[in-house]
């Protein structure tokens, strides 16, 4: 199922004994559009501790009470390592938080989830001693993590740059909750035509920088304005997908997408 983070960012957190907190922000990895990790405010249960919780330790998203459940208890979520909102989250630290929990570590191979295309199927694999975490040698990696509240900010969040000129800026993603894949980007056409919605496949990205918060896509103004708009609350049906990817001519990439999300 597909959901807007910025709507993920209003649930609660469900521990299997109990109410645990509030999801405030999300930890997407910028290289592969994919979100690693929900930032977990533990409000009056246990004021001041933010905590991360990956996908890996998810059950499930009950959208009808606009609620993640965890596997976790809440005795162990007290016990958890801390996250720092400041400071960038370092691969030890993810290290340290996936031992603890004993998840294994999703960046040990080279697809979206170890070698699986879900967080499930890798657990399934690892709890089943298929797999087998790598030797802390093999871990000397930089973390790619960037938090959803900086890249959305209201007023200083990401500009959109088209291939002669700017768009507007990034409004929100559009989350797959089975492989925490990044759908879509929602572009507010602020420049181009203001008030309009609509989105754009992260195949479609070009680069991002992050000093100068751009998202620069392979896609020009024109493309952009006759792409279908986006009205809040439609629903994402694949024949809105297919025609989104046709507008944009780039039909090849709308079957590539079927073989591995559909």
């Amino acid at each position: 199922m597909l959901h807007f983070a910025s709507v993920l960012k209003q649930y609660n957190v469900k521990a299997t004994d109990g109410e645990l907190g509030k999801v405030k922000d999300l930890y997407m990895d910028d290289e592969n559009w994919i979100v690693r990790y929900l930032i977990v405010d533990t409000l009056k249960w246990l004021p001041g501790k933010k905590v991360l919780v990956s996908p890996l330790g998810m059950d499930n998203i009950d959208e009808l009470n606009r609620q993640v459940e965890i596997k976790e208890t809440k005795e162990m979520i007290k016990d958890s390592p801390k996250v720092n909102e400041i400071e960038p989250v370092s691969k030890k630290h993810e290290k340290m938080i996936s031992d603890y929990f004993e998840w294994p570590y999703y960046w040990a191979d080279q697809g979206l989830w170890g070698s699986f295309q879900t967080p499930r199927g890798f657990v399934n694999a690892y709890d089943s001693g298929q797999i087998k975490n790598p030797l802390d040698r093999e871990l000397e990696k930089e973390s790619h993590l960037r938090s959803l509240n900086e890249i959305q900010g209201e007023f200083t969040g990401y500009k959109i740059q088209a291939i002669d000129g700017e768009v507007g800026r990034l409004s929100d993603l559009v989350i797959d909750d089975d492989s925490w894949f990044v759908r879509y980007i929602l572009v507010e056409t602020s420049t181009i035509l203001p008030g309009r919605l609509v989105l754009i496949p992260p195949e479609l990205i070009q680069s991002v920088d992050w000093y100068s918060k751009t998202v620069s896509v392979h896609l020009t103004n024109d493309q952009i304005k006759n792409a279908p708009p986006y009205e809040p609350g439609m629903p994402f049906t694949r024949e809105y997908e297919e025609h989104l990817y046709r507008s944009y001519g780039k039909e090849a990439y709308w079957k590539e997408r079927q073989s591995t999300h559909y």
